[in-house]
């Protein structure tokens, strides 16, 4: 069964949260190496973990990631490149860099992640990618990572579904595979899910029940939890659960769980249903 990656976790109480419910987390570079979470490595070591570089929120220091990668590396399954959103010659330059620092640790160097920006041909934007450059790239990486795909995912659905399905048939011609950066939509992940080439993905959208106390249902709908008595880090736990599921494969789901989730009457009452959650 593929993995999700349960990201954002940036202090220790959300590595137990994912501790509890068996699940995996992925630390950002910006706050990974704080002495807090550290030691929750040493705490948690049941949670598998993978590193991300942070390049999305802006981080851009390749010298002081290569020093990051060799000071926890090794309790991480892989690290990511520090790419550069929708660059993938600037995100290609800085891999070889990277692959230069970590040159005395091979260990290290062999969990770096080449990421392949899917809407990048060169130095700019495009929209189907480069599929060439992809081809050429799976010779050499049997597994990789696919960034740039938030924004398609917002922009259309069904734009962002045959882009994966573009970029999976070059995976599957190459026998490798990859982890999709930001995958957090049901209906997409679900999909990814029953492809040869999908390992793994990640997102933050467990921790909406952390800041909005939105509750995530089994078959991807969601539910304002606001007026019930769940704590926001237990809406986060249960979040876990219900995107646990998502990617399972043939999961009986019951489309009507929960109400709607305008429907603010039927959201303040107990039911059955909902008594699961906090069991």
């Amino acid at each position: 069964m593929a993995t999700y990656y349960y990201s954002g976790v940036n202090k220790p109480a959300l590595l137990e949260v994912l501790s509890r419910q068996h699940a995996s987390g992925m630390v950002n570079a910006l706050y990974a190496g704080q002495r807090a979470l550290l030691k929750a490595y040493e705490r948690y070591p049941e949670v598998s973990l993978v590193l991300d570089s942070g390049a999305c929120q802006g981080y851009r220091d390749v010298d002081a990631y290569a020093r990051l990668i060799r000071k926890i590396g090794k309790r991480m399954l892989w690290c990511s490149n520090i790419d550069e959103l929708h660059n993938q010659q600037v995100s290609d330059e800085r891999y070889q860099r990277l692959k230069f620092l970590l040159a005395d640790d091979e260990e290290c160097r062999e969990k770096l992640v080449w990421v392949y920006q899917c809407q990048s041909r060169g130095g700019g934007w495009h929209r189907q990618g480069d599929l060439d450059a992809l081809r050429r790239a799976v010779e050499h990486h049997h597994f990789i990572g696919i960034g740039g795909f938030i924004s398609v995912m917002v922009r259309d659905l069904s734009e962002a579904q045959d882009l994966l399905c573009a970029i999976g048939a070059v995976l599957d011609e190459a026998g490798a595979q990859a982890h999709v950066f930001g995958l957090g939509n049901f209906a997409l992940l679900v999909f990814a899910c029953a492809q040869r080439w999908f390992r793994s993905a990640d997102s933050t959208r467990w921790l909406q029940g952390l800041s909005s106390r939105t509750l995530l249902t089994i078959d991807g709908k969601c539910i304002n939890a606001r007026k019930l008595t769940f704590t926001g880090l237990q809406c986060a736990e249960q979040n876990v659960g219900a995107m646990q599921t998502w990617m399972e494969p043939g999961v009986m789901r019951q489309l009507f769980l929960f109400p709607h989730p305008d429907d603010d009457l039927a959201a303040e009452q107990h039911s059955p249903a909902l008594a699961r959650w906090s069991a």
